[in-house]
């Protein structure tokens, strides 16, 4: 038997999701939900996907069916996705996985508590994936905090999970936004160059 307001939580991808998952347990923290270790302990379960390699969409909707019993046997739970996919997909997610009872993009997580509250006062679906372009991530970098963008923040795990390594613009590519993922190489330069402006540029 579950405790009151349990919320299970799984992350899938690169350190930037990691991160929105952070995020994502800090606001359930504040609705009043303690995470646990097992979905059947949760009456709120939630994904956090990742959409930078080949078939993480089928990955997802195959993950996601492992959650059905559990709806079956309790229709009050709430099942959501977040990340990646969820951006990608938005509200034709809920479409094609009727169990699933809320979707947010990777820019609207801080929407997240109230649709969760929606959810249980309403019994509601609910989908947020608006695409937001100054949404930024806080890094440490020595003594001084910098904002970068997604994109940014995804080039820069990859550059400090290996350093010293000299990266060919195709690597980036690879690494960054995946092999099966069309990118203009030029793309790469314009990100490279805005990480490298808020890398140098000093503390006010």
């Amino acid at each position: 038997m579950f405790m009151k307001k349990a919320f299970y939580l799984e992350t899938f991808g690169c350190q930037m999701n990691v991160v929105d998952s952070e995020t994502i347990v800090d606001h359930l923290q504040q609705l009043g939900y303690q995470q646990v270790d097992s979905p059947e302990q949760a009456n709120l379960i939630l994904l956090n996907t990742c959409a930078i390699r080949d078939r993480a969409e089928r990955k997802v909707f195959g993950h996601l069916g492992r959650f059905k019993p559990l709806k079956d046997r309790d229709p009050s739970l709430i099942l959501g996705v977040g990340g990646c996919v969820a951006q990608q997909e938005g509200e034709s997610l809920l479409d094609k996985v009727p169990y699933v009872d809320l979707v947010f993009g990777t820019h609207n997580i801080h929407k997240l508590p109230d649709m969760v509250r929606q959810i249980e006062d309403e019994r509601v679906r609910c989908q947020a994936t608006d695409f937001l372009d100054r949404e930024t991530r806080r890094v440490r970098r020595g003594d001084r905090e910098i904002h970068v963008g997604p994109t940014e923040f995804r080039l820069l795990d990859c550059l400090m999970q290996r350093p010293g390594r000299v990266f060919s613009r195709e690597q980036l590519l690879d690494l960054v936004w995946g092999r099966d993922v069309y990118v203009e190489a030029r793309t790469v330069d314009v990100h490279v160059g805005r990480l490298r402006k808020a890398l140098n540029k000093r503390g006010e």
